[in-house]
């Protein structure tokens, strides 16, 4: 059997002999072994578990008195707070379900957030670097939603998460949220999942299309380190890349090509490369050296990436990929990952060497550096004054 409590209930039950903590539930998972304490309310489906806090572990048979609740064939929680000699006091706990036989010892796990969360990470880069880095996060889609989770889990302390739209039952196939997030809106949704891998991170949610909100895209770049960039057209990403430019914000996009068989993420940093004009005229010019004959274009900038067919798993490919360049470029400076000589990945998660030999190889990967352009019309020496 297994408890589980938060620091906060475990301090609460330490200080609360010999008496039960005051508006402390308790609730049992039917088949699973697994027993919850804390102040919320029972969730439905679970067996609430009678508390009892006791100086030491009682003698059989336990008292009507005290056990009321094992006579009439409920569980109880026995909570035995130890207080060693010398040390910290610790916290023990037994589950009863009969006055005659031998309480079950319970494993007890702590969830302990400032020392235990992030405890798998050490050794590859400093966590707490990441808990005061802002990410703004455009698209919560399939991919979005992938990113999102996973630099949540990685740390990041604070995320700007902006989508006008909604779960449907037909994102689930390859979204991150699941049918009980059918009709909430995927910026909540989303928010759920990251506070429930790091529930230390700020998530402030702006339901809004930034084509038609200038300033709330203003807004959200201005507050952010780092922009990742999941939108599905490309309209989005030229008005997203034009903020980010007047800013100087780096950026990192991603957009999957037909049916998801590949895909590409590309970073862009002010100042240091192109932008994300560039990136398109990079990408042809990429293509073109690597495949010997003619490759249908993947890259032309009036082809929205729609919401079409494709596995979770191409999907989630990309999206790790894109998740991954995020993590570096928020960790540029501190000496811990190896940063990417590269700006653009091109990745191929299915072979189609029909589309060219740029596509002959599944799970391959190709990297490219996005040099600015002369002739941009957006970053250029010709280029136009921005404004936003």
């Amino acid at each position: 059997m297994w408890l589980v409590l938060s620091e906060a209930v475990e301090r609460a039950v330490l200080g609360a002999l010999p008496e039960a903590p005051p508006r402390l539930r308790s609730w049992c998972q039917p088949g699973e072994d697994l027993v919850h304490l804390g102040p919320s309310e029972r969730p439905p489906g679970t067996r609430e578990v009678a508390i009892t806090v006791a100086r030491e572990v009682p003698t059989l048979p336990l008292t009507p008195q005290r056990f009321p609740g094992v006579y009439r064939g409920e569980p109880g929680l026995i909570l035995v707070p130890q207080q060693p000699p010398s040390g910290e006091a610790t916290l023990s706990a037994l589950y009863a379900t009969t006055p005659y036989e031998p309480p079950q010892p319970c494993h007890v796990e702590v969830v302990r957030l400032s020392t235990d969360l992030f405890l798998r990470l050490q050794g590859i880069y400093d966590s707490p670097l990441l808990a005061a880095r802002t990410v703004g996060i455009i698209g919560l889609g399939s991919g979005g939603s992938l990113v999102a989770v996973e630099l949540g889990k990685a740390g990041v302390g604070r995320f700007l998460l902006v989508d006008f739209d909604r779960v449907r039952v037909h994102n689930v196939s390859r979204h991150a949220c699941g049918l009980r997030d059918v009709g909430r809106y995927k910026t909540r949704a989303v928010r759920d999942l990251l506070l429930d891998r790091n529930p230390s991170a700020s998530v402030d949610c702006y339901e809004a299309d930034v084509t038609q909100n200038s300033d709330l895209l203003v807004e959200v770049i201005n507050r952010s380190d780092l922009l990742v960039v999941a939108t599905d057209t490309e309209l989005s990403k030229y008005l997203i890349n034009e903020a980010c430019l007047i800013a100087g914000k780096p950026a990192v996009y991603a957009g999957a090509y037909s049916r998801a068989f590949a895909g590409e993420v590309a970073r862009i940093v002010p100042g240091e490369t192109g932008c994300y004009a560039c990136v398109r005229h990079t990408l042809v010019d990429t293509m073109r050296a690597l495949a010997e004959d003619t490759a249908p274009d993947y890259t032309a900038a009036d082809e929205p990436l729609r919401g079409e067919p494709g596995l979770g798993l191409d999907v989630g490919m990309i999206a790790f990929v894109q998740a991954r360049m995020a993590l570096l470029t928020l960790l540029r400076g501190t000496n811990t990952l190896e940063d990417l000589d590269a700006d653009i990945v091109l990745w191929v998660n299915r072979a189609r060497p029909e589309e060219g030999r740029v596509f002959s190889r599944p799970l391959w990967r190709y990297f490219a550096r996005i040099r600015p352009q002369e002739d941009c019309p957006v970053c250029g020496a010709s280029a136009e004054p921005l404004h936003v």
